[in-house]
């Protein structure tokens, strides 16, 4: 009988043995922060009360709507949607071409008096497109798109909610040219050089990576932005820069619910390295708020039947840091705790 017991007692403790060492391998090999869940933003583009294909038909982009329109005839619109983006973001991100027209101009200075209102910040990100010239010569001193992009860049940060300014970078047909992207960065004013990001699209990030831009990067302490929507790309280039931002997505979603969940299953599949304590936590741009009836023909709208939420917010993430004060935040402690009780509260309530 003890022999018996004896035995039985080897062979739990082997199961019990396998079932620990089967849920380690299981499990992910890290418990370490990956996001600031207080420092995130969203893609804004066409208002959701006033959305129409019109832009996109006419000029070939939707972001047209910023050039050839005063913004303040869908003042009610804008900033219905601005006041239940800051109920969970922190700022949005404002795609852009590069223009010079008077509307240009003056609707950049009323968004910015809106989303100040509204204690949003903004990241402008250029798209320069090719109305002065071929995208990729911004590159180029001297060129005329370079000098038109150096000038509406200095327009941006001379406002009062600039907190970043991004710049597309990537070219089918043109390998990443690292020397030419730090030339750029050289040439740009100081006060640019401490807002500037190098924005990738998800395709050009691993070129980016064998060319060695991450050494330059992380050297300068430069921010890139990535656009990053598959599970294998948020792995595998999660973490490619010291100080990135992550843009990602779901597509397609068929309730708030349905994108919550999908949105977090796609962040929790970061993969901090092991010197993970040597590079920034990750900030999130989710794209986008709207996409419905404005003729990009994309699905990507987070902002579902009348219900937005921050996907860092509404499920504890085995990634996320929730302890840490946010770098846009006053380090006074009364500031801090009642910014903290904020975090906590929304995501009690969503």
């Amino acid at each position: 009988m003890r022999r018996r017991l004896a035995i039985l007692l080897v062979l739990v403790l082997a199961v019990s043995v396998v079932a620990i060492l089967e849920g380690s391998r299981l499990q992910p090999e890290f418990s370490r922060p990956v996001f600031y869940p207080y420092d995130t933003g969203i893609v804004y583009m066409l208002p959701s009360g006033a959305a129409s294909p019109f832009w996109m038909q006419n000029y070939g982009d939707r972001t047209e709507f910023y050039i050839h329109s005063n913004i303040t005839l869908q003042s009610r619109a804008i900033l219905n949607d601005l006041e239940v983006i800051s109920k969970k973001y922190q700022f949005v991100v404002r795609v852009l071409p590069l223009d010079d027209s008077a509307f240009f101009y003056y609707d950049l200075r009323v968004f910015d008096s809106w989303v100040a209102a509204k204690g949003l910040k903004v990241l402008y990100a250029f798209f320069p497109k090719s109305k002065y010239g071929p995208e990729r010569a911004y590159l180029n001193s001297g060129s005329t798109v370079n000098s038109r992009l150096i000038h509406d860049m200095l327009y941006v940060d001379n406002l009062t909610s600039t907190a970043e300014i991004a710049v597309w970078y990537g070219w089918a047909d043109v390998h990443v040219n690292v020397t030419a992207i730090r030339n750029f960065y050289d040439s740009l004013p100081s006060l640019l050089k401490i807002k500037y990001s190098v924005w990738l699209d998800g395709s050009f990030v691993a070129d980016a990576v064998k060319a060695g831009f991450a050494a330059f990067a992380d050297s300068h302490n430069l921010t890139v932005t990535t656009e990053l929507y598959s599970q294998g790309y948020l792995a595998q280039f999660g973490y490619a820069f010291k100080r990135q931002i992550i843009v990602s997505g779901v597509s397609g979603a068929a309730s708030i619910s349905d994108w919550a969940t999908k949105m977090s299953a796609n962040l929790d599949s970061l993969r901090p390295p092991s010197n993970y304590t040597e590079y920034d936590l990750r900030r999130l741009a989710v794209w986008i708020f709207w996409d419905r009836n404005d003729g990009s023909g994309e699905r990507y709208t987070a902002y579902l039947n009348g219900t937005l939420v921050n996907p860092l917010l509404t499920v504890t993430l085995t990634n996320v840091v929730l302890d840490a004060g946010s770098p846009n935040q006053s380090t006074d402690g009364v500031a801090k705790t009642e910014s903290l009780l904020r975090i906590e509260q929304s995501a009690r309530h969503v």
